[in-house]
């Protein structure tokens, strides 16, 4: 018989920066204590953006898109958005 690998129910916490779930008794990212409150996160990138101004992330004025989620986000929540082609467009040779 087979016991299935999610029989205790899971404690799930949202990491503060990309409002991921994360597995409280394994997050990926570490944890990081403000005001006697320990956060959660699905990355070292968020923890460290985290530790830098936590006061932001948690009032909301900052956050990281889901879609900057590839992993190697390190706090850079604003500023690529702009195009990396040049204003010439492309040129085919």
């Amino acid at each position: 018989m087979k016991i299935p690998l999610f029989s205790k129910k899971q404690e799930m916490a949202e990491d503060p920066v990309c409002h991921m779930q994360v597995d409280v008794s394994n997050p990926p990212g570490g944890t990081a204590e403000h005001d006697g409150v320990t956060y959660y996160f699905c990355g070292p990138g968020c923890r460290v953006a985290f530790q830098k101004e936590p006061e932001a992330y948690l009032s909301g004025e900052k956050h990281v898109d889901m879609g900057a989620h590839g992993g190697h986000h390190e706090g850079h929540a604003e500023g690529h958005h702009e195009s990396h082609h040049g204003a010439g467009g492309h040129h085919s040779h």
